[in-house]
């Protein structure tokens, strides 16, 4: 009896396993596991942008991306700049088809207008118009340029005060001065010369600077020599005054000759070999080449006043 009983628990046992559904007591799948639908605003730009390139409009060469705003029931469709996210041409359509494919339809149409705007903005004649604009901002950044480098290399003349003895007064007046670029660096007459190329003019300020040091070395020996002549004649007795007179007169005579001869050489030595109209004469033709070498105007002329030197449309030299 114990043992019937234990092979009918068995048999029940086996037949409950044999009807049950398979799976049944298996737990639900976990939510995450379920994929949750793409929303629509992205699914539109994915597709209409592959939709687009299988046509042959390539957004990304265009220099655009398509954005797709859900607004409502509207739906805004534009083409933005990637870098900015601003929006180079955009539509707005009032609903889209339940239907996602049909919406796909519906916004590549959209899409695919904007495209072509923006195609007809592009054409050869717009840029031509660019590279005129492009060519124009070129040529105009370098006469900027050429005149940057025209006022650094100028000449100009400006006057400065100067005070000087007039026996017993003191007397002021001016001197002219060479003076080059903006910043006014001052020149002298061998450096002037030079730069304006004028290596004669150059030789000449040497001869005169040689002759005039000659000549006051000379001058001056000859006040020295002056002063000792008149000296001895002074000291001649009463019995010799032939001797007096002839030494006197001649150490007077020696000293205003010496004298003569020293500011002469001192003048000669220190004082160019062109006058100041000359110099300006050759500071004018200076500037022009310096124009005409850098392609620019020829009437624009250096001005000086009371503030500096500068450069002027209508100045005078």
């Amino acid at each position: 009896m114990k043992h019937l009983t234990v092979f009918l628990l068995m048999m029940c046992l086996a037949l409950r396993t044999a009807t049950a559904q398979p799976g049944a007591d298996l737990p639900p799948p976990p939510a995450a596991a379920i994929p949750a639908e793409v929303p629509l605003d992205v699914f539109l730009e994915q597709r209409v942008a592959e939709e687009l390139a299988a046509d042959g409009t390539i957004l990304s060469r265009l220099g655009v991306a398509l954005d797709v705003e859900l607004v409502g029931p509207q739906v805004l469709v534009s083409l933005v700049d990637p870098a900015t996210r601003r929006a180079v041409a955009s539509t707005k359509l009032d609903g889209l088809p339940p239907d996602r494919e049909a919406a796909v339809a519906s916004v590549v149409q959209v899409a695919a207008n904007l495209a072509a705007q923006l195609t007809v903005r592009a054409t050869p004649e717009s840029a031509g118009v660019s590279a005129a604009l492009a060519e124009d901002r070129r040529l105009r950044q370098e006469r900027e340029d050429a005149e940057a480098r025209f006022r650094q290399e100028a000449v100009w003349f400006g006057d400065s005060p100067v005070m000087f003895w007039s026996g017993d007064y003191l007397v002021s007046g001016t001197a002219s001065h060479i003076y080059m670029g903006e910043e006014g660096r001052r020149l002298s007459p061998k450096e002037y010369y030079k730069l304006i190329g004028r290596p004669d003019l150059v030789e000449a300020l040497h001869r005169r600077n040689a002759s005039g040091k000659r000549l006051a070395i000379g001058g001056g020996i000859l006040y020295v020599a002056g002063i000792t002549l008149g000296a001895i004649g002074a000291s001649a007795d009463r019995d010799e005054v032939t001797r007096g007179v002839v030494g006197i007169t001649g150490g007077i005579g020696a000293i205003c000759v010496g004298t003569i001869l020293v500011s002469v050489g001192l003048y000669r030595a220190f004082t160019p070999p062109i006058s100041t109209a000359e110099a300006q004469d050759l500071g004018r033709a200076h500037n022009r080449k310096l124009r005409e070498k850098y392609g620019l105007p020829v009437a624009v002329s250096p001005y000086v006043d009371a503030s500096g030197g500068g450069l002027s449309v209508a100045g005078r030299f």
